[in-house]
């Protein structure tokens, strides 16, 4: 995910993030993971998300596994 810089820090893309988890929760789903952009990381984990792994590349940027028990 990624929020034109031009309305990031509106809190738009922690609604998004907060909603996906509200759907994916109604499903059934008790955990969710992503590969995160390096520079994303403080983003999710200010949402609950913690990393596991080593930085991998993916698309020619840094990337890193995060996951959150929801």
């Amino acid at each position: 995910m990624v929020i034109d810089q031009r309305h990031q820090g509106a809190g738009i893309g922690a609604i998004l993030i907060s909603r996906a988890e509200k759907v994916l929760g109604d499903m059934g789903f008790k955990t969710v993971e992503l590969a995160a952009r390096y520079y994303a990381k403080r983003f999710y984990e200010k949402s609950g998300y913690k990393s596991v792994g080593d930085i991998f590349m993916e698309v020619g940027l840094e990337h890193v596994k995060m996951i959150k028990s929801i």
